[in-house]
């Protein structure tokens, strides 16, 4: 019913991560009919506590992940909605997006990258934010700055809040310039 799981220098789908330290309990699964050849199904909600630690070193080897890069795109559309963009997925199409370094500074994020558009033109991209939490559910990118040679993609906000959602819950967030830990909780569902 419960597992326990503590990890260092962890690679998980491209992401690289410190340290690692979740418990999983109230784990019930379709057992019986596992042995009997059916697929593994959760039967109940799995509540995962945990506290994940990410140094600044980690998330440089993570810049090539599809995962990490599949969410800054995510985060960029959502900037870009924000920025009363009709269509913002099917505007980034055009670009070929590559995050090369990152920085991490007390309460600051910044990512530096190449933008290589639909005519092979490649310029630089820069993404700098603040990360503070509102509640449990809700992070504020605060202030929020891209800078890109397209003009549409060079905006700054303030007070940009993103709803992590009503599985997610964080309890604690630091960030130095070494490290970004976070300590919360997830509710993984079955299908």
């Amino acid at each position: 019913p419960e597992v326990f799981l503590a990890a260092q220098r962890a690679i998980y789908q491209g992401l690289s991560l410190s340290a690692v330290q979740i418990t999983g309990e109230n784990i019930r699964i379709n057992l019986g009919q596992v042995l009997k050849g059916k697929a593994l199904r959760l039967l109940e909600p799995i509540f995962i506590c945990g506290q994940i630690t990410l140094e600044k070193n980690d998330l440089q080897g993570s810049l090539r992940s599809s995962l990490l890069a599949s969410g800054l795109k995510d985060l960029l559309a959502l900037l870009l909605e924000a920025n009363k963009f009709t269509n913002p997925h099917q505007m980034l199409e055009n670009y070929d997006i590559t995050w090369e370094e990152v920085e991490f500074t007390q309460d600051q994020v910044s990512l530096k990258g190449s933008l290589k558009d639909e005519r092979e033109e490649i310029s630089a991209i820069y993404l700098s934010t603040g990360l503070n939490l509102i509640d449990k559910q809700i992070l504020a990118l605060n202030p929020l700055k891209v800078e890109a040679k397209p003009e549409h993609l060079n905006f700054s906000l303030t007070d940009f809040q993103v709803d992590l959602g009503e599985e997610v819950e964080i309890n604690h967030l630091s960030l130095d310039s070494t490290q970004l830990c976070c300590h919360g909780k997830l509710t993984v569902k079955p299908d």
